[in-house]
């Protein structure tokens, strides 16, 4: 299946700072002393109460208002041209009075109202004013300065700057937590500052140091009275971990951040994550729940009418319905997201938007309208760097060109590929270390906590054992002095007797229920151990074949190119050209088209895509179709309602199983006919697979190993599955091999 790193907004720190948005329709109004002020009913919220007083006011406390009513706008992300109304007049009155915080708030008003209305410039022009004035007054006031001038700075593409304004903060910050460890206000901009910088390095598609500040953020956030401000953490954290392939990890999270969003009932975060979540769905293969969530995800954001989440949402539905086949739905909402994302302006959203209609084309087979939308991303992904967006792009411009026949195109794409994949490997790899440390940490945090409840409990066990052990003592010795008896020997001898039997039975006991345990740790051992080995080797064949397809496949086609194009030539250079040197061009030419199709062939052998995109029935068809097609063999197949579908394991297990048999039929059976059948039992929740053959067959013996024909590699599927494989052969009368696999 072609895999999709589907669209996220891409100015999350948008959402992150004004997370709260809702609707109202009041516009800005300046109002004059000698105007009547506007009526307001009687149920007021803070914004109404705070116009209604308005033109009463004058000085400072006019500025303040003035103020505070932007601010009201902001959080609702509304009347951006009302809000920066607001801030102007707060600034000229405030600095008439030369009330410098009068000042650096109202500028930091209009450089937020300039930000959301993605007038970034401006945004910095007035974020730096305000910077200034601030540190004309000094103190904590600075921090929150910076942070809202770090982002239009990460959203301009200066990145050096947007970070180095956010460490000034976190040094403002930890400079108030040393004298302060408890101060909420400078932990919660901390952790403000550590999510712009992982939004900063993810931006950067540095998505390991992207993942180190976040965590750090978390770290923090978690030391904090008022757990709202991790929600944004969880979030960003799943993003971060799915982009990289870790969705079990980035699961947790997004469960996490959408309980916490439906929690506080915030539309704008429940959105964001169902479209997270539904990317995650598509990504492991599971598309009616990715279905699901995206069209949730899609009725919250045209109820908001943000029309380019809107645009990001329908692309990532196209492609669902893609890598279902239904092409002609995958079609028409690829074309709505172009259309709005070219309405709104937006490059990221039109360069996904171009990619997925061109790796349509190239699936329906349309070369030239697959290279020429595929084409027109790659420039606008270039020009933003987007690596994922630009590993797709090459990748499916390596096939478009190489079936074009265009081999000089296609393999500088496979190069541009592999170095574009070598560089997103790496960073991946530092992320797995770093969640790796993480948890160890936190597992010795755990442990480390768990042994120092367990010394204090056993201190005081101490303690109250030996008042015990001493009142015992003291009894003893007064027993002994009482009863100096023949009756202390019958007793001491009673009790010898009793203690025996009852270790006896203890020990029995004890020795039956570790046989028990022993045995199921190590059948659970050894089915472990089985999954990791098949594992390692499925994802180790799906590399070697991969790299046989991009890399030596992409250097066969190219040179097979320049051997074409020396071909045209030789009809004017025959006659100088001697026979036996002819000939031996020939031959190398011949062996030439030889090398590329066993390349192809043993690429596909490794890494089927038909499996990953069409399911296990259309695999198994194509590959007895293959079998059949060499002509070795007559091959039938009979597949009886086996679902589209069904988990990653068990359809790479029974495919590979099938390939093993043919493998061992072809080598060893002498076999004219083979029948391979497919059935699934519903009520059973069991996958049958049988494959029988009319070859010369052998004297099967269950305990016996048979490593030199294949069968340990068959067994270890089965096993790993908890499945049960039969095989029924004698000498002269073929082979039958049954497998059940639960599923």
């Amino acid at each position: 299946m072609r895999k999709k790193s589907l669209f996220l907004m891409s100015e999350k720190s948008l959402f992150f700072t004004l997370s709260f948005l809702f609707l109202t329709s009041i516009p800005y109004t300046s109002f004059s002393q000698d105007q009547s002020p506007p009526i307001i009913p009687k149920e007021e919220t803070p914004l109404q109460r705070m116009l209604f007083h308005l033109p009463s006011l004058e000085g400072k406390e006019r500025v303040d208002t003035l103020n505070e009513i932007a601010f009201e706008y902001l959080l609702k992300n509304e009347n951006l041209d009302g809000v920066i109304a607001y801030g102007e007049e707060a600034l000229n009155i405030a600095t008439t009075m030369s009330y410098d915080t009068g000042q650096a708030y109202a500028l930091t008003r209009i450089a937020l109202a300039h930000r959301l209305g993605r007038n970034y410039l401006k945004a910095i022009e007035f974020g730096e004013r305000s910077v200034a004035i601030r540190k004309r007054i000094g103190g904590f006031i600075l921090v929150a300065g910076y942070h809202n001038l770090a982002d239009p700075y990460r959203l301009i593409g200066d990145y050096e700057k947007s970070l180095q304004l956010e460490d000034s903060s976190i040094q403002i910050c930890q400079a108030v937590l040393d004298k302060d460890p408890e101060n909420q206000r400078a932990k919660e901009l901390m952790v403000k500052a550590y999510r712009t910088i992982g939004d900063t390095y993810k931006s950067r598609q540095q998505y390991s140091h992207a993942v180190e500040a976040y965590q750090e953020g978390l770290r923090i956030g978690e030391q904090m009275e008022e757990k709202k401000v991790l929600i944004q953490i969880y979030l960003l954290l799943g993003i971060a971990y799915k982009d990289q392939g870790i969705y079990k990890t980035a699961a947790e999270y997004f469960e996490q951040a959408l309980a916490a969003f439906k929690s506080n009932q915030d539309e704008q975060g429940i959105a964001i994550t169902l479209n997270n979540l539904g990317e995650l769905y598509y990504l492991t293969q599971q598309y009616p729940p990715a279905i699901t969530n995206y069209k949730e995800s899609l009725a919250l954001y045209e109820k908001k009418k943000d029309d380019l989440r809107v645009g990001e949402v329908l692309n990532n539905l196209g492609g669902v319905y893609e890598s279902m086949g239904d092409y002609v739905q995958a079609k028409d909402y690829f074309k709505r997201a172009l259309s709005l994302h070219t309405t709104l302006n937006y490059p990221k959203g039109k360069a996904e938007a171009l990619y997925s209609i061109g790796a349509l084309a190239l699936a329906q087979a349309e070369i030239e309208e697959a290279i020429s939308q595929l084409e027109a991303s790659r420039a606008i992904a270039d020009s933003l760097n987007i690596l994922h967006l630009r590993l797709r792009i090459t990748s499916a411009l390596t096939e478009a060109y190489e079936q074009q026949q265009a081999y000089p195109q296609a393999f500088a794409n496979s190069e541009a590929r592999a170095a574009i994949a070598e560089s997103l490997s790496s960073d991946k790899e530092h992320t797995l270390s770093l969640l790796f440390n993480l948890e160890e940490e936190r597992n010795k945090n755990a442990y480390q906590a768990d042994l120092r409840e367990k010394e204090q409990t056993l201190s005081q066990t101490k303690i109250i054992a030996l008042s015990v052990v001493s009142g015992l003592l003291l009894l003893i010795i007064f027993a002994i002095m009482r009863i100096y008896t023949d009756r202390q020997r019958i007793q001491a001898e009673h009790q010898q007797v009793m203690e025996a039997n009852y270790k006896v039975e203890v020990e029995r006991l004890h020795t039956k229920e570790a046989y028990n345990k022993i045995d199921k740790l190590l059948a659970d051992q050894e089915v472990e151990t089985l999954k990791a080995r098949v594992e390692t080797r499925e994802n180790e064949q799906t590399r070697i074949g991969q790299d046989l397809h991009d890399q030596l496949g992409g250097l066969l086609s190219a040179i097979k190119g320049y051997f074409i194009s020396i071909d045209k030539k030789l009809g004017k250079i025959s006659e100088e050209i001697g026979e036996v040197d002819l000939n031996q061009y020939k031959k190398a030419g011949s062996l030439l088209d030889e090398a590329v199709d066993k390349v192809r062939e043993i690429s596909h052998n490794l890494s089927s895509g038909i499996l990953k995109k069409y399911g296990l029935v259309a695999a198994i068809r194509s590959l007895c179709n293959r079998v059949k097609d060499s002509e070795l063999v007559d091959v039938e197949f009979h597949a009886f309602e086996v679902p589209e579908r069904l988990s990653k394991e068990v359809e790479s297990a029974v495919y590979r199983i099938i390939q093993e048999l043919f493998s061992n039929i072809l080598k060893h059976a002498k076999a004219k006919e083979v029948t391979v059948q497919v059935s699934f039992y519903n009520d059973l929740k069991i996958i049958n697979l049988t494959v029988e053959d009319d070859g010369v067959g052998f004297d099967y013996q269950p305990d016996r190993k048979y490593n030199g024909i294949g069968l340990s590699g068959i067994a270890d599927h089965v096993k790993m599955l908890r499945g049960d494989l039969k095989i029924d052969s004698q000498k002269g009368r073929g082979t039958t091999v049954m497998v059940d696999i639960p599923v």
